[in-house]
């Protein structure tokens, strides 16, 4: 059977909208009839706009013994502090219609705002004495924070001849290449089969190693395109 796709943008609007009302009400329905308990976790950004995002996920096990999850909300916050996401962590719960006796634990970064949220949540969860202790830090952040240590510890070594260290000078290269259309164009031009470099990321400790990885197969192309003297003094700067 062929699909009939509305051309008026007001129609599939309010179309979306009536299906997210739709499901959200099934939710709402799954939790007040399931008997588990639900656990949340929490991830605060600031998207490429400006614009202070969180998420909220709940997690918890379907009579079946399922572990099953659903991503409530993406909102906007004025900021990201933990009054603020307190606040809008308790609104979410309330549309959901989940009250404290329901809430298992809570998994967040080791960011300090979310030590403040935690303290901010305890005058909405009065029956819970020590909310502290329901709180999860992120596994996967403490990770990250471990090789950053290790990796902070690797960038300082640096060639003789070179003021700063061997993982850094190849950041400021595939910054200078990738930050620019018109450079990134040239660069792929020097090779058969064009690859990009891969730039790092604080929050990403992996991303250290994919950047050097992907360095080593462009090695012979960074090093000729370094070389050339209208692009070796940006590394001075």
């Amino acid at each position: 059977n062929s699909v009939k796709i509305p051309k008026c943008g007001k129609t599939i609007k309010s179309r979306i909208d009536e299906r997210f009302i739709e499901e959200k009400e099934k939710l709402k329905n799954t939790f007040s009839n399931i008997n588990s308990k639900i656990s949340f976790t929490l991830d605060g950004w600031t998207s490429p706009n400006n614009l202070s995002l969180i998420a909220i996920t709940a997690h918890w096990i379907s009579d079946s013994w399922e572990m099953k999850n659903c991503l409530l909300a993406i909102r906007e916050l004025q900021s990201h502090t933990g009054e603020n996401i307190a606040k809008l962590f308790v609104s979410v719960l309330q549309e959901f219609n989940i009250n404290e006796s329901r809430l298992m634990a809570i998994t967040m970064d080791n960011a300090s705002n979310n030590d403040t949220f935690v303290d901010s949540c305890k005058e909405f969860f009065p029956s819970i004495i020590n909310l502290k202790t329901r709180r999860v830090r992120c596994f996967a952040h403490t990770i990250n924070l471990c090789c950053q240590e290790f990796v902070k510890e690797a960038k300082k070594v640096k060639d003789s001849n070179d003021n700063i260290g061997r993982i850094e000078k190849l950041r400021k290269i595939v910054l200078f290449i990738n930050d620019s259309p018109k450079i990134s164009s040239k660069f792929a031009k020097l090779q058969i089969n064009p690859l990009k470099p891969i730039l790092d990321c604080k929050t990403r400790w992996n991303s250290t190693y994919d950047m050097i990885i992907r360095a080593t197969e462009l090695k012979q192309y960074l090093t000729k395109f370094y070389n050339k003297k209208k692009y070796s003094s940006f590394d001075k700067k």
